[in-house]
């Protein structure tokens, strides 16, 4: 007959009762497994959650609960389990095992290769994790789950039935034994004071020993049955004290009986017939079915024995002690004289004595000693291990390495935390860990902490440690200048530091001359930092290259436009180091600056870059991800990125220009003015001016067009990057010279094609600049790309059809570009736009002066700095009448001289002859100074270019003889006298 595993009932009774008595009992482990067993997951997992409750410690329990939660096919759950057990033992074979299992149920394969791995490595015989593995590794799902199961029924009469019949040999759980021993006996049970029937006779009954509350269970196969003789008397037979107890409800006493008028029984007492009576046996047909009870309280025989030869024992050296030696019966000692004289053979021996004891004491004196040596040379060896390894890690600068490092140098410390070497191992780490990747620990202190303990001890050059702090020095140093409260003092000692030690024999120690190249970098010497990197990171072909100074030269590459020989540097590094992360992040912005494909370089390089590596790292990335993304049209996924790459704190300004950068093209102009103001070199003497970044350059070249200030912008914007083009295009627009535009925009359509800003900036050159059929080619194009999300399109759109004539369209195309701006659908020169059409409204025939404030407040509250719009203001006031307002309005733009153009000279010498000519402070007449200002305004307005009958008439409000002395037509009379009133309502005040 086949093995049944069922638990039996009785056995889900107890340890229902010792999980009731204690809930923190280990039982709940073994109830829980019993109830898988049963089929029964949800009542195993409700045991599991309520035993943790009690016991949160038990790794048993939660793997029970995991195991209960993958049988309901719940993998999330039993996941959530299983990293709670592996995150506490890291050495828990099956929780790592099943933990993998789930993973790949859930076909999370790249998480489970490692958790599989590592459970092999704890088990490498197991082929179920083998064969789990190859599934990961080759990304095969597993066959389908098991069906959830349905419950079955527990066996009756477990423990009481021989093996075979229906009742396997029982075997008690090891957590009730635990849970039983843990608790203390209890007392015995009182007998039923009632009346009770006499038993039969039973002449030749063995005697009943009861050897305590421990042995209470019948024999598992010694008795299936109660065995009665010819009288119906059960015999009482002790068994296995290891058997567990029946529950309380087996014995009668007085508690049990009391109030009801029940006849107490012993606990197989016949009910009616002589018969044996077996545990679980059917009723008795017809008649009511007796109540089975299991088993009296039977003897265990050999218990008794013991205790009977143990009071034997007793007895017999109670003899010896009390009654003496020679008092016992049987013993006797013989009669004889000792001679305790000392002699000659008594010599000899104490002789030898002494021989033996030094002899042993030699050599234990020669085995300490030797121990210790051999423990001392095994501890150094161990140390020089961990230091090697540790210094191997550091090789590459990746952050897994200088973790691995960290990792090492904690093992050396735990082995010698006295050592001052290891101290400074440990600064240098951390110190390079904190300058390439800005992790949260170690923190500043700490490092600061570290190096001053080594400190110490480690004053001289020739010291081991001592080249390792001045590493730790320089990189810190430098990783900390935005929180420094003398950056350019820090500098200046830290340059000492380094060449002091480069100069001392140490050449070629490729790590201190990377750290002096970047503070050169960090003084804005760009040129020297460049050729420290390069001499740092040593040529193609040579031997142990250093990745983080062929990082910072491919950076400086990039910047500088060689966009082609950075990135053949980067992949010099990614060869050396695959998917080192400094090296991959440069890459993915130089991809972005080339404009490559951005879904791809999001696709190739994004899963690379996710692992956590620090703050540092996790900024640029960022950074890089918002411009993707806005290439792509995810406007909305950029602007997030954006604001985290804001809200990381990097101070770099290579990072701020970037930030500025992508800023001004998302249209934060805020954004990006407080990122360009937070960029700053710290130069070793005040006289020394840093060299232009190009980064930094394309930044201020950026917030120069968005201040109205095109020439400046062109003047700035240098180099062959796609964004250099982008902005000398925009500015030769705004110029007025769309045809040299035409050279870098067609240059970037090529490079980028595709990309929806390149394309728009480049069809409103072609459409600005052509005539006829190409005009309106350009125009077509332009509609189309106007469908796009961006509102960019209409925009260029309508500037095109105001410079082609065409007003009415222009007006409608402009106001579709302010149409239904969301994050989703963005305008990142609305300022633009509004400015466009406050110029439409003012040069209509009448004026509409109060559409033309609406937008021209638009375009104040989008961008209180462009000039443009603050000068078409002031003309707005002195269409309404108000030419003190004007003149405050135009002050900032006669404050710049590129922005000064012949429409604002105009408007100046009209403001300034119509203004009442009094000084608000003095009280002064200012009639005549604001004559001559006003005539020098009107001079260099007509030697600009300004219309002749424009002049003639603002010249005549001056002086009526001012026209024929500059030589232009006087304005025709008019009817009546006096300068025209006002309008009723005149625009609200802006501000400047």
């Amino acid at each position: 007959m086949a093995d049944d595993r069922r638990p039996s009932e009785e056995e889900i009774e107890e340890l229902i009762g010792l999980t009731r008595r204690d809930p923190g009992s280990p039982a709940f482990v073994d109830l829980g497994d019993a109830y898988l067993a049963l089929g029964r997951p949800r009542d195993a997992v409700e045991v599991g959650l309520a035993g943790l409750s009690a016991a949160p410690d038990n790794l048993e329990g939660r793997v029970m609960i995991a195991r209960a939660h993958a049988q309901l096919h719940q993998w999330k759950e039993a996941q959530a389990e299983l990293l709670k057990v592996v995150k506490v033992d890291r050495a828990h074979k099956l929780g790592f095992s099943l933990l993998g299992e789930v993973l790949l149920r859930r076909s999370d394969y790249e998480r489970a290769i490692p958790v599989l791995q590592h459970a092999q490595n704890l088990d490498p015989s197991s082929p179920a994790v083998l064969a789990l593995l190859k599934r990961a590794r080759a990304g095969q799902p597993l066959d389908p789950p098991a069906p959830i199961p349905s419950p079955i029924s527990a066996k009756r009469g477990g423990g009481f039935g021989a093996p075979g019949e229906g009742a396997p040999t029982k075997v008690e759980p090891r957590a009730a034994e635990l849970a039983r021993k843990a608790m203390p006996s209890a007392p015995a049970l009182p007998r039923s004071k009632g009346p009770t029937r006499p038993p039969p006779a039973a002449p030749k009954a063995p005697p009943v020993y009861d050897d305590g509350p421990t042995s209470v269970a019948p024999p598992r196969a010694a008795a299936a049955l109660s065995i009665g003789d010819s009288t119906g008397q059960a015999t009482v037979v002790r068994g296995d004290p290891t058997e567990v107890s029946p529950p309380r409800s087996f014995y009668d006493d007085d508690e049990a009986t009391a109030g009801r008028g029940a006849k107490p029984r012993l606990p197989l007492e016949p009910s009616g017939d002589s018969r044996p009576v077996a545990s679980g046996s059917p009723a008795p047909a017809g008649g009511v079915r007796p109540r089975v009870i299991p088993a009296a309280k039977p003897v265990n025989a050999a218990a008794a024995s013991l205790r009977q030869s143990a009071a034997v024992g007793e007895q017999y050296l109670n003899d010896l002690l009390t009654g003496g030696l020679l008092d016992v019966p049987g013993v006797r000692v013989p009669d004889m004289d000792y001679d305790i004289n000392p002699g000659k053979r008594w010599g000899r021996s104490s002789k030898r004595a002494f021989i033996f004891l030094f002899a042993l004491l030699v050599l234990g004196t020669g085995a300490g000693v030797t121990w210790y040596y051999w423990s001392e040379q095994k501890k150094a060896e161990e140390l020089a291990l961990h230091r090697k390894t540790s210094n191997d890690s550091i090789g590459t600068a990746s952050a897994e390495g200088l973790e691995k490092s960290m990792t090492e140098l904690g093992k050396a410390l735990e082995l010698d935390p006295s050592s001052t070497l290891t101290f400074a191992e440990v600064a240098q780490t951390a110190s390079l860990q904190h300058l390439l990747y800005a992790p949260a620990l170690p923190d500043v202190a700490a490092i600061t902490k570290a190096i001053n303990a080594a400190a110490q001890d480690i004053t001289k050059p020739e010291q081991e440690g001592y080249r390792e702090l001045v590493i730790a020095r320089a990189a810190l140093a430098l990783s900390n200048l935005g929180q420094d409260a003398n950056p350019a003092e820090t500098l200046v000692r830290t340059r000492k530091d380094l060449e002091t030690w480069l100069g001392n024999g140490h050449d070629g120690d490729r790590w201190a001359r990377w750290l002096l190249a970047r503070v050169d970098l960090a003084q804005g010497q760009r040129s020297k930092a460049l050729s420290g990197f390069r001499a740092a990171a040593g040529a193609k072909g040579e031997a142990e290259r250093l990745i983080p100074a062929m990082v910072d030269e491919a950076d400086l590459l990039v910047d500088d436009g060689s966009i082609t020989d950075g990135l053949a540097l980067y992949d010099e590094a990614l060869a050396i180091a695959k998917d080192h992360p400094l090296a991959l992040m440069g890459k993915a912005l130089a991809q972005t600056d080339s404009s490559a494909a951005a879904s791809k370089a999001i696709s190739d390089l994004s899963v690379p870059l996710e692992k956590e590596t620090g703050a540092r790292l996790a900024a640029y990335r960022h950074l890089w991800l918002a411009l993707a993304n806005y290439t792509l049209e995810y406007y909305v996924p950029a602007k997030e990125e954006l604001d985290r790459a804001s809200s990381a704190g990097i101070t770099e300004p290579r990072f701020l220009a970037r930030l500025a950068l992508a800023h001004a093209i998302a249209g934060d102009l805020a954004g990006a003015a407080k990122a360009r103001a937070a960029v700053t070199w710290f130069p070793p003497k005040p006289d020394v001016k840093p060299e232009t970044d190009p980064e930094v350059a394309l930044a201020d070249a950026s917030l120069l067009l968005a201040s109205g200030l095109p020439a400046r912008a062109l003047d700035v914007a240098k180099g062959d990057t796609l964004r250099a083009q982008l902005l000398r295009g925009q500015a030769l627009i705004d110029l007025g010279k769309p045809k040299d535009a035409l050279a870098d925009l067609d240059a970037a359509a090529k490079a980028a094609a595709g990309t929806v800003e390149v394309e728009i900036l480049d069809q409103e050159a072609h459409a600005l600049a052509g005539t006829g059929k190409d005009r309106d080619a350009a125009l077509a194009a332009l509609d189309g790309l106007a469908r796009k999300k961006t509102r960019l399109g209409r925009h260029a759109q309508g500037v095109a059809l105001l410079a082609a004539g065409n007003a009415k369209d222009a007006k409608e195309r402009l106001e579709q570009a302010l149409a239904d701006i969301t994050d989703e659908q963005p305008n990142p020169v609305s300022y633009r736009t509004h400015t466009a059409l406050a110029q439409l409204a003012l040069a209509a025939d009448p004026p509409d002066l109060e559409y033309a404030a609406k937008h021209l407040d638009a375009a104040a509250t989008a961008n209180p700095g462009y000039l443009p719009a603050l000068a078409l203001n002031a003309k707005l006031y002195l269409r309404a009448g108000k030419p003190d307002e004007a003149l405050d309005n135009l002050s900032r733009v006669m404050n710049e001289k590129d922005a000064i153009t012949t429409d604002s000279l105009l408007v100046l010498a009209e403001a300034l002859a119509t203004r009442t000519h009094t000084d608000p402070q003095t009280k002064k007449d200012t009639t005549e100074q604001d004559k001559a200002d006003a005539k020098a305004a009107l001079q260099q307005a007509k030697d600009a270019g300004a219309p002749p009958a424009e002049v003639g008439r603002i010249a005549a409000l001056i002086d009526p003889g001012l026209p024929a002395e500059m030589g232009v037509p006087a304005p025709p009379p008019t009817p009546g006298s006096g300068a025209p009133p006002p309008p009723g309502h005149g625009p609200k005040r802006r501000g400047h």
